[in-house]
């Protein structure tokens, strides 16, 4: 993670959030001279696209969107994890 702040619940929730985006765009445009259900529109055709590679490249972006915006919302919505420090300490076993 490139934030400190990040939680692990901010990181599964925009994993899960971009998984959704990306999906459902998929389903919902279509390259030009493609068929409906093999290379997306499985939902509805709300936009055609010129090329496959125009379709994949929107898909990322809306995917990662979606993905970096539910992070940063969930991990402020949820408790920081505890800083760990570095050193021996994170090794040795105190009970022992």
């Amino acid at each position: 993670m490139f934030w400190k702040r990040a939680t692990g619940h901010g990181a599964f929730s925009g994993l899960l959030t971009g998984i959704l985006a990306a999906a459902a765009h998929h389903g919902m445009t279509l390259p030009a001279a493609a068929h409906i259900g093999i290379k997306g529109g499985w939902l509805a055709v709300t936009h055609l696209y010129p090329s496959e590679m125009a379709q994949n490249f929107w898909t990322a972006i809306w995917a990662w969107t979606a993905c970096f915006s539910a992070t940063v919302v969930v991990s402020l919505l949820t408790k920081p994890a505890r800083a760990r420090t570095g050193g021996p300490g994170l090794f040795v076993d105190r009970a022992a």
